[in-house]
């Protein structure tokens, strides 16, 4: 389990976060929600051990950051962030490749090929795998580049160990067929001992896939818990500052919102 306790996080006197508590299990979906500079991003990357929290509590199974090896950590978990530009003309599978590196040290064995095709093949960009990666679309870029990621934290032995990945917004690019085709992926990925914590911004798909949501606005949370409990619509309002309906029935499997809206 990752798990921070009342952390903040300033930049230059700028407060990004405040007195955050949260945890993540291996084998469960959590889905980050909030508006635009709500402090999103900067909680994964204080989760998944990029940024130091200040006079913080900020464990990975028990152990503080500063008591893990790079080596460890990237052997442990995955960061997928919102933009990874790529100036040389890799290859795709030179990229997903890249995610082997902390188990091959640069010397690609059959195993490594192996997880890299698995893992492209799970994301749907297997075809492109010859594919220069800069003449990629932005969504066939994203779905090769959670390959990479997905390929660091493949689980290599027999023991299931548990595994993070940090996914900042990974469905922005795709289209409606690939964003549920992801996400289904990752929901099954995260039964095998992985804990997955997610930044969405799309309600309606976080309230499908997620296991628990946090809402986050201003740098705090303003709520936390299983998704059932969490898609409300005072929260949401509270949330992103509108008005939305929550729609519960037999039609709905998962909560679903509507914004409310006036006719102009």
């Amino acid at each position: 389990m990752i798990q921070a306790q009342n952390i903040s996080y300033s930049i230059g006197g700028t407060q990004i976060l405040t007195d955050i508590s949260v945890r993540l299990c291996a084998g469960e979906f959590v889905a980050v929600l909030g508006s635009n500079g709500a402090g999103k991003t900067t909680l994964l990357k204080s989760l998944a051990g990029e940024l130091t929290p200040e006079a913080s509590c900020l464990q990975i199974e028990g152990r503080n950051y500063s008591q893990w090896t790079m080596h460890e950590l990237a052997l442990k978990r995955a960061v997928l962030s919102q933009n990874i530009d790529v100036s040389f003309r890799f290859q795709v599978m030179d990229i997903v490749l890249m995610g082997r590196y902390v188990h091959s040290h640069g010397y690609d064995g059959a195993r490594d090929y192996e997880v890299a095709e698995l893992a492209l093949r799970h994301t749907d960009a297997y075809q492109f795998k010859d594919r220069i990666f800069n003449t990629l679309s932005g969504g066939e870029k994203q779905r090769v580049q959670l390959a990479r990621v997905l390929a660091q934290i493949w689980n290599s032995d027999e023991k299931n160990a548990a595994r993070y990945l940090f996914l900042d917004e990974p469905t922005s690019s795709l289209d409606i067929e690939h964003q549920y085709g992801m996400m289904t992926f990752i929901k099954r990925f995260a039964k095998k001992n992985v804990g997955v914590f997610c930044v969405l911004h799309d309600v309606n798909l976080a309230a499908t896939f997620a296991d628990r949501i946090a809402l986050m606005k201003n740098g705090r949370i303003l709520a936390q818990g299983p998704t059932e409990s969490v898609i409300q619509s005072d929260l949401i309002e509270k949330t992103y500052g509108i008005a939305v309906k929550v729609h519960r029935g037999k039609e709905f499997q998962k909560p679903f919102i509507v914004p409310v809206y006036e006719e102009v």
